[in-house]
Formats: C-alpha cells, sequence, structure tokens
C-alpha cells in the first residue's frame, strides 16, 4: 500500500515537509469557531489580502471599492444607503478588532476604511466614467493628505 504522507514529505523535503505537515495537520483539526472570526475579519479589514501589499495598500484597497461600487451602485436608493450604513458599522467594528490582531492604530494593512470612504464618496454622484476617477483621485489625495477634519491617528 502506498503511503501518499510519506511519499510527498520525501519528494517535498525538509521544508515542503513541514508545510506540508502543518496543512496536513491543520485539515484534520479544523479551526475553532473563534479563529474563524478571526480569519474573517482579517480577510475583511484587508480587503480580501489587498492590504497586505507591500506598495500602496490604501490605493490597492480604493481600486477594490471602485469594482465592488461599480456592483454595489445598481442597488436601488433606499436599500443601498441602508446597505451603506449597515456596513459603515460594521468596518468601525472590524477595524478595531483588526487593529488588535495588528498591535497597531491605523495599521496600513487595513483598507476596510478606505472602501467605505469611497462608497461615502460616491454616495449621491452620478456613476460615469469621468466622475469615477474624479472620485478615486480626489478620495486618493484628501485621504493621503489627512486634512485637519481627518487628522492622522
Amino acid at each position: 500500500m502506498l503511503d501518499f504522507k510519506k511519499g510527498v514529505e520525501e519528494s517535498m523535503g525538509f521544508e515542503g515537509s513541514r508545510r506540508f505537515k502543518n496543512f496536513f495537520t491543520r485539515t484534520l483539526n479544523p479551526l475553532n469557531p473563534q479563529e474563524k472570526m478571526n480569519r474573517l475579519i482579517l480577510v475583511l479589514a484587508t480587503g480580501f489580502g489587498v492590504g497586505y501589499s507591500p506598495v500602496l495598500p490604501g490605493t490597492l484597497g480604493t481600486l477594490l471599492a471602485t469594482a465592488i461600487y461599480l456592483f454595489l451602485s445598481e442597488i436601488l436608493s433606499p436599500i443601498y444607503e441602508l446597505t451603506l450604513v449597515s456596513f459603515f458599522f460594521l468596518s468601525v467594528w472590524i477595524s478595531e478588532r483588526a487593529e488588535q490582531f495588528f498591535g497597531k492604530k491605523d495599521d496600513q494593512r487595513i483598507v476596510i476604511d478606505e472602501i467605505v470612504g469611497f462608497f461615502v464618496t460616491m454616495l449621491y454622484l452620478e456613476k460615469t466614467l469621468i466622475i469615477l476617477v474624479m472620485g478615486f483621485l480626489l478620495f486618493r489625495f484628501f485621504d493621503i493628505l489627512k486634512t485637519p477634519f481627518h487628522p492622522a491617528l
């Protein structure tokens, strides 16, 4: 009988073998509910991993927000506003949990604030290409500038 695990370990070398064992162990021992919640919080806080980018994570988070906005903006007006308000409060909660995890206030990996901020920026504007681009550029400008109404933390 073939021993799949042993064969994989031999073909992958020591480092690959260790990674496989970690994956194999994690697969056999599923995450508990708290670990699942923590992973979900980090996935959402980092914009599905966009925040881990070493270059311009906030800008990439806003680009992600642009794509999501194009989808969400099709929702009828009163429902869109309710969705946005709900997402705002959810994102505050998610950001606080992610800050605790990263151990740093306003960590650059947390881009959910860029996503919500872009949604608010575009709330009552026409959905045309020029307005979308101008909204993106102005939002990034003021987010980077950190105006007195939005002080750096």
